[in-house]
């Protein structure tokens, strides 16, 4: 308990720092910037020393490619304090754009889903397209309203943050009477620094903790509850993956119909995989997957909750059938399908759904994905086994699991990794 209080406290001191330091971009933000410059330069040399020693290393092209990108950026940053202020100019507009853009498709997919949001995402992509074309085209005191804007954005994050974790500390009775968290999300590309660091890092945990391996899940009793990050090496998937298991049964949510993708496979029908654990996690180590897995202990009353909640979700699907179910049951050969819930259905001959209402009925990687489905079953107002603030990712599952984990004393009681020798 005592351990708990001083982390919220201590995330509690971080949001006042960031709030702190986006007053200071309306004080003083050429300061601000000054400070940022240095560090970027720094951040760059730290970076093409790590390629260099990749290079030796791994002998790989990519690494390679990556040195002389970086190269470039710190020589252009470093002849002109003016190329890194245009970087971030083109950076922040394009991020803002990129907002918009997310925020039009889920108010598309609120629309079809018939769900609430549809006008509070169109409003909101209104105004982020108006900021990037004021951001892009305004020709006079950009990098003002660049500082103005991150000011408001860290003040509002480190706000949110502050309530957040003040509402973790208090008693339990008082929780209940206050809304559940609201969470507000950083860049993307914080999901996809932290899960890739902690795969390139496992060697550093294992130093500090010993790190127990298995290529076998059959022979690794499972918790009540265990969460899983999966992990490659390169592509989509390096960003991470969570999937949950319950009693041995694992719950796996994801776009898996090919014949209903849209986005290069990033928006389209929703499918909930249930499948034995073992053989899933077999199936998934076959694809060349890490999976890091971390058990936790429920009681009795925190189980009928999640029974309940399970339930409820399965209450608003119906069965669907893979294109290799399809073919067996017809009596037709389905070794050569192999799109990805064909490969997992002949591996584990699971059962699959797909969402008739509400949330979850279409998949959109940026807000109804594989984290929010892991979210909606164990973090709720009843059971809020995972007590994260802010930002939402794999990411942060994961380190926030792996802490939970070392402190010893939590309901985080074991950690595995799982891969093919």
């Amino acid at each position: 308990m005592k351990q708990t209080i001083l982390n919220q406290t201590t995330n509690i001191f971080t949001g006042i720092l960031l709030t702190i330091l986006g007053i200071l971009f309306f004080i003083s933000y050429e300061y601000i910037w000054n400070i940022i410059y240095y560090i970027a330069i720094i951040t760059m040399v730290f970076f093409n020393i790590s390629h260099i020693l990749n290079i030796f290393k791994h002998q790989q092209k990519l690494n390679i490619l990556f040195l002389i990108f970086d190269i470039i950026i710190l020589l252009a940053i470093v002849i002109s304090k003016q190329n890194f202020e245009t970087m971030i100019h083109i950076i922040i507009a394009y991020w803002i754009l990129l907002r918009a853009i997310v925020k039009l498709i889920d108010g598309y997919r609120c629309k079809i889903d018939m769900i609430h949001g549809t006008i509070t995402n169109f409003l909101s992509a209104v105004i982020n397209i108006i900021i990037f074309i004021i951001l892009l085209f305004e020709p006079s005191g950009k990098f003002k309203l660049f500082s103005y804007i991150i000011g408001i954005y860290l003040v509002i994050y480190g706000l949110v943050y502050i309530i957040n974790n003040i509402i973790d500390i208090l008693p339990n009775h008082v929780q209940d009477t206050i809304k559940y968290h609201k969470a507000i999300s950083l860049p993307i590309i914080i999901d996809i620094l932290i899960p890739k660091s902690f795969y390139l890092s496992l060697d550093y945990f294992n130093n500090i903790s010993k790190l127990e391996y298995t290529n076998d899940p059959s022979k690794d009793k499972p918790l009540d509850i265990e969460v899983y990050i999966y992990l490659k090496e390169k592509g989509p998937e390096s960003l991470g993956h969570i999937d949950i298991a319950y009693n041995g049964t694992i719950y796996s949510y994801g776009c898996h119909d090919p014949k209903h993708r849209k986005l290069m496979g990033t928006f389209g029908d929703g499918v909930l995989i249930e499948a034995d654990r073992n053989l899933f996690l077999k199936q998934a180590m076959s694809d060349h997957k890490r999976i890091i897995g971390y058990g936790l202990k429920l009681n009795d009353k925190e189980k009928n909750i999640l029974d309940k909640r399970i339930k409820e979700l399965l209450n608003r699907t119906t069965p669907w059938s893979c294109e290799a179910k399809e073919a067996i049951d017809n009596g037709n050969d389905a070794t050569n399908i192999n799109d990805y819930a064909s490969r997992v259905y002949k591996a584990t001959h699971c059962k699959m759904y797909k969402f008739t209402n509400g949330k979850f009925k279409t998949y959109f990687v940026a807000t109804t994905n594989c984290v929010l489905l892991t979210d909606h079953l164990i973090r709720c107002k009843e059971l809020n086994l995972i007590n994260i603030s802010g930002i939402i990712i794999p990411g942060s599952y994961l380190k926030y699991l792996n802490e939970e984990y070392l402190r010893k004393d939590t309901i985080v009681v074991k950690r595995m990794i799982y891969e093919n020798n």
